[in-house]
């Protein structure tokens, strides 16, 4: 996931050169619901290699998607206001991961083994609820998707 993460962003950027942010972050967040889902099965007795797949999937999705959000961040506004929108960013991506770590944490705490393919499956709902609507708004409004 790590080599996918750092070796993909090159490419997405190119993408995101050509045809703006809107259809790698799409297709980044799909591809990170979809890699929530095949994770959702893994226990702890689980083969490594049952894991590879959807941790793939994930390098995959983050290496598009977050150049796409933070390239969209900080070229949608005015040149002097580029480091606060750099900045915003940033903090509300760390504060995200702060939510997130702690939610799931708490959802699968006590249980971990019937709680994880929830907790998997609840960030794969969240990415979808927000998704489908990102899609509609994008159909509507740029004719190169």
């Amino acid at each position: 996931m790590l080599v996918l993460c750092v070796l993909l962003p090159r490419w997405a950027g190119r993408i995101i050169g050509r045809r703006g942010p809107w259809p790698p972050l799409l297709w980044g967040m799909a591809v990170l619901a979809a890699a929530s889902l095949l994770l959702a099965p893994i226990g702890s007795t689980s083969a490594y290699l049952t894991c590879v797949p959807g941790l793939l999937a994930m390098g995959v999705g983050i290496a598009l998607a977050v150049p796409a959000v933070s390239g969209a961040a900080v070229t949608d506004v005015p040149p002097a206001l580029t480091a606060s929108a750099s900045a915003t960013l940033s903090a509300a991506r760390q504060t995200g991961g702060v939510l997130g770590v702690a939610v799931l944490g708490s959802v699968v705490a006590t249980d971990i083994e019937s709680r994880i393919a929830s907790a998997f499956c609840l960030i794969a709902a969240v990415i979808t609820a927000v998704l489908i609507p990102a899609v509609v708004l994008d159909r509507n409004s740029s004719p190169n998707v």
